[in-house]
């Protein structure tokens, strides 16, 4: 009988718990939520947060820039890392790159705020000039965003 009743008070703590929301709840949504991960020579990194004046500028065009040893594709637009996974892969034929961005929607239950998702590609990449396509896919549809020529240092 104890143990029943410690069940029962146990259930009705969590059920408690799961429909108030504390300010440190809405102070941890407000964060901003990050990935990396490597496949190859593409480094891709994924942030997102809440839409803020400071951050209002997206759906932006894919910024390209030629560092030392590497190209980096930085890009922002509406969405969430917790709705949408972002996973990347880099081919290079010669002086052509391929970056390709995969966006999956998650089946997950996520805030109902208006997020950006901001990722930064690096590919790593000898020196000299690279024509660079960017190619996004979401739900089957292959679409190159940009083409870009760019040197790298």
């Amino acid at each position: 009988m104890k143990a029943a009743s410690l069940i029962i008070i146990a259930f009705v703590t969590a059920c408690a718990a799961v429909g108030s929301t504390t300010a440190a709840d809405r102070a941890a949504l407000d964060q901003t939520t990050d990935s990396v991960q490597t496949n190859g020579s593409l480094r891709l990194e994924t942030h997102d947060a809440p839409l803020t004046p400071s951050n209002s500028a997206y759906d932006t065009v894919p910024q390209f820039t030629g560092v030392a040893g590497a190209i980096t594709i930085a890009r922002a637009q509406l969405g969430s890392l917790c709705l949408t996974a972002l996973t990347g892969s880099a081919d290079r034929q010669g002086d052509r790159i391929g970056v390709h961005i995969l966006f999956t929607e998650r089946l997950t239950s996520c805030t109902g705020e208006v997020r950006v998702l901001q990722y930064n590609a690096t590919v790593t990449a000898p020196a000299g000039t690279y024509n660079v396509a960017l190619v996004h896919e979401r739900n089957g549809v292959v679409d190159t965003i940009a083409r870009k020529s760019v040197t790298v240092r």
